[in-house]
């Protein structure tokens, strides 16, 4: 960390680490000797400097002496990888081995591997034993190691600077390089930063089926649990309209009146009651993100998302109640139905119900939200940044509101600027469905 604060070229700055990297792991072999594969202790390499620097480091007796050529030097990675192969199933940034992974990568990256493809190939070589438990977090992980550490004195990123120009003899003419403008570093931490946000709502997705699980002695996440989960949804989505679940009740499915009726219980267990209340205020707490990030313009009281699934007509066109349904996400101010019940009671002139749940359970209906806002917000710094990023070419931004020579208009509903003109009465704001094939 603090050869990147030197006033040298980065290549130089890389050279120099790897120097440093290379004299420190002399040193360990120099006074603590070799790792023996099938003992654990130590090799007699210098033994009698080893055996000293061992008392005076740590106080302890020295490591008994091993001799022969049965032996192998052990790096952090060996170290990580063991730890890894004991733990089951992927590992995630909530698992014990993610910081050791972090300092893994920061010093991958250090040793000059500071774009995420060459990242990515040195980190698959070093966990190829483990790799498939680790593959997802790569990007994460270069987005991580690429941070200064929390609390680190004069921590800094490892971005590149532009070296001071020196006098240099002239040179004969050679072919264009092709320069990096900073966008590929941008879009590495860019896609870097939204991964680790989705593998976070995951982790929290599990962890709320597990307590869900638990609250009903269950060992699996089966069908009992997953209705459960259907019914925290409902729980939750009535307390915009509790009246709604009389009024509603004799119209929906009859699945789905099951699902209501498990909705009673919940208030009688105290566990289940905690679930529903730790999902309603996550779902405040991305509410207040979002609004402060400025994707969305208001919050609602007991938010519940919801996105909604059409049955089609005979005709394979949708029926005339999605005329509801134009122009506006699922985040807009007002919505058609207030709650879940009151939108499964639409049934066309056959009788037939019309909507339907595209996602049923509460805890995957918060990820589902917590994934979309994650994405949104930072596509939103993507393009923050981008404003003040200066082409290395030409000194323009990479994204500007005028259209310079060579520019392109971004045509782009990210890219469009709202403002305020005035007051408008009336109009309508919809909610959104998605079709039976999927499309929104």
């Amino acid at each position: 960390d603090r050869i990147r604060t030197l006033d040298m070229p980065y290549e130089e700055q890389v050279e120099l680490s790897k120097a440093v990297t290379d004299a420190l792991g002399d040193v360990d072999k120099k006074y603590f000797g070799v790792y023996h594969k099938e003992t654990g202790a130590f090799s007699g390499y210098n033994f009698v400097h080893g055996s000293k620097a061992w008392q005076d480091l740590t106080g302890k007796k020295p490591p008994i002496e091993v001799t022969g050529d049965d032996v192998k030097t052990v790096s952090a990675a060996d170290t990580l990888k063991d730890t890894i192969k004991n733990q089951k199933g992927s590992i995630t940034i909530e698992s014990g081995s993610y910081p050791d992974l972090v300092s893994l990568s920061r010093n991958i990256i250090s040793q000059g591997h500071d774009t995420f493809k060459k990242f990515r190939t040195e980190l698959k070589r070093q966990m190829a034993e483990v790799w498939e438990k680790v593959k997802r977090l790569a990007r994460a992980l270069f987005s991580a190691a690429k941070k200064p550490l929390e609390g680190e004195r004069g921590g800094v990123t490892l971005e590149r600077k532009a070296p001071k120009k020196a006098a240099v003899p002239p040179t004969p003419p050679q072919a264009p390089i092709e320069k990096d403008t900073g966008f590929d570093e941008e879009k590495d931490i860019w896609i870097g930063n939204k991964d680790e946000q989705v593998l976070r709502n995951n982790a929290e997705a599990i962890n709320l089926q597990d307590s869900i699980k638990e609250a009903l002695g269950k060992k699996k996440y089966d069908k009992e649990a997953q209705d459960m989960d259907k019914a925290i949804h409902r729980y939750l989505d009535l307390k915009r309209n509790p009246k709604h679940l009389k009024e509603f009740y004799g119209e929906i499915p009859k699945e789905q009146q099951r699902i209501v009726d498990i909705v009673k219980t919940i208030d009688q267990n105290p566990k289940l009651k905690q679930i529903a209340d730790t999902i309603s205020e996550s779902y405040k707490q991305i509410g207040q993100i979002a609004l402060d990030e400025g994707v969305i313009f208001n919050v609602l009281d007991n938010y519940v998302s919801r996105v909604w699934k059409v049955r089609k007509t005979k005709a394979g066109q949708p029926t005339d109640l999605l005329q509801k349904f134009k122009t506006t996400s699922r985040h807009a101010k007002h919505r058609v139905f207030e709650t879940v019940l009151e939108g499964m009671a639409v049934k066309d002139k056959e009788g037939n119900h019309v909507f339907s749940l595209q996602i049923e359970g509460a805890t995957n209906n918060l990820n589902a939200l917590k994934d979309e806002i994650a994405r949104t917000i930072e596509d939103k710094h993507l393009i923050d940044r981008l404003k003040v990023q200066e082409h290395e070419d030409t000194g323009l931004k990479v994204i500007s509101h005028i259209q310079h020579e060579g520019y392109d208009w971004i045509e782009h509903p990210n890219f469009v600027y709202w403002q305020y003109i005035g007051t408008v009465e009336g109009g309508e704001i919809k909610d959104y469905y998605t079709t039976a094939d999927g499309r929104k």
